[in-house]
């Protein structure tokens, strides 16, 4: 099983980026960065990018982690640590009423079709009513993470290295308009960053369906008529 065990700053990247360019000079070095970045969430999470939140409500909202990427789960809580019962509704906040007068009133009643109404936005996830906010003590959550220090910068999995350098080179061709540029290392990345999503691959059949399910959401989506 190949996974990313340790990390080294984005620098690495650019310093090897800036050696496998001709012609690279500080200004192009300046938007390497956002380079990499882009480049990470091309390749997408392994295991190592695994993390654990405990949220706790302000005014109705839990704020998401500053480092997350996306969510594999998130559970709801009372003060007595039993588990709540949520629907998550998507994105923004309420707009319609619903069917069932209980959710309307903001009464918790599981078992008579009214949980808890949970959405989000790109920075917070929501409890639908006051009187649900209410019973809610915190919100244990599941996630994958962007890698980073202690300083909150960017870190890159240590074999990610040369695919992001290679990424790198690409996009500078993009800069500088260099059409035959980009067509040779167009082909020449899209190998490299598969090859690293291989690498990323986790024999466990459970994980990797679940990576494969939540890199491109948030936490599994239903679909409702009236929100």
């Amino acid at each position: 099983m190949a996974t990313a065990s340790s990390f080294v700053p984005v620098d690495q990247v650019i310093a090897t980026a800036m050696s496998i360019s001709e012609g690279a000079d500080t200004i192009d070095r300046a938007f390497m960065k956002d380079w990499v970045y882009l480049g990470l969430q091309e390749i997408g999470p392994n295991v190592a990018w695994y993390g654990e939140a405990v949220l706790y409500p302000t005014d109705y909202t839990f704020q998401k982690p500053a480092n997350m990427h996306s969510a594999i789960d998130i559970t709801l809580y009372d003060s007595a640590g039993k588990e709540l019962r949520y629907t998550f509704r998507g994105k923004g906040h309420r707009g319609h009423q619903s069917d069932n007068i209980l959710i309307n009133d903001g009464t918790y009643a599981p078992g008579l079709g009214a949980p808890i109404d949970l959405s989000e936005d790109a920075y917070y996830y929501h409890i639908g009513t006051s009187d649900a906010a209410s019973i809610v003590s915190h919100a244990f959550l599941k996630y994958w993470k962007f890698p980073v220090d202690e300083h909150g910068d960017l870190m890159v999995p240590e074999q990610d290295v040369l695919p992001l350098a290679k990424f790198v080179k690409y996009m500078l061709y993009f800069r500088k308009d260099d059409k035959q540029g980009i067509r040779l290392t167009h082909p020449i990345w899209t190998a490299a960053r598969n090859e690293a999503r291989a690498a990323h691959k986790i024999p466990d059949g459970i994980m990797g369906t679940e990576i494969a399910r939540t890199f491109q959401s948030l936490i599994q989506k239903q679909r409702f008529k009236q929100f």
